[in-house]
């Protein structure tokens, strides 16, 4: 959904918090205000991105591609998760024995025997960003620098460049 935060009726930060809760939708927010609160608040309320107008038609085809892949991804991340949960209990159920977790780094090997360079893609969570979020507000905006967000997140998989291109 593309929005825009000024609108005669309503205001897009409640329109963006009904989408949110309601259908649970990426929302795009543009503007002709460009201040840093504003971004802020629409980031805190759930928007993928904020685009201050005039906005490029090619630099919205790029953001709502961005946007509609992460959602996509996430839903299907989370019917995998469902799916390998009802799968794993049906095979507790009908099994005697024992069922292992798969070991991913196993299988992640090249043809070679080496384990593969390639880097497993981060994904951020509501939960995760919404942590993130909070974490930005407690430094503040002036002082929310990757190294200190890293360091107050503490959450293992994270690095500090993760935690760098998502303030980006």
């Amino acid at each position: 959904m593309i929005t825009d935060v000024n609108m005669s009726e309503m205001d897009g930060f409640q329109l963006l918090e009904i989408v949110q809760n309601e259908i649970n939708l990426p929302v795009i927010m543009i503007s002709v205000d460009s201040e840093f609160e504003g971004v802020l608040k629409a980031i805190n309320y759930g928007a993928v991105d904020y685009l201050v107008k005039p906005v490029r038609l090619e630099e919205l085809k790029l953001i709502w591609r961005h946007a509609v892949k992460r959602y996509l991804n996430e839903k299907k991340d989370a019917n995998e998760i469902r799916s390998k949960d009802v799968q794993i209990s049906e095979l507790v159920k009908k099994s005697k024995y024992r069922v292992r977790e798969r070991n991913d780094d196993a299988n992640n090997d090249s043809e070679d025997g080496l384990p593969s360079q390639k880097r497993a893609r981060f994904t951020w969570t509501s939960e995760l960003h919404a942590r993130f979020i909070d974490v930005v507000n407690q430094l503040g905006v002036k002082k929310a620098v990757p190294r200190k967000i890293f360091d107050m997140m503490t959450t293992p998989e994270l690095t500090r460049e993760i935690v760098a291109n998502h303030l980006q």
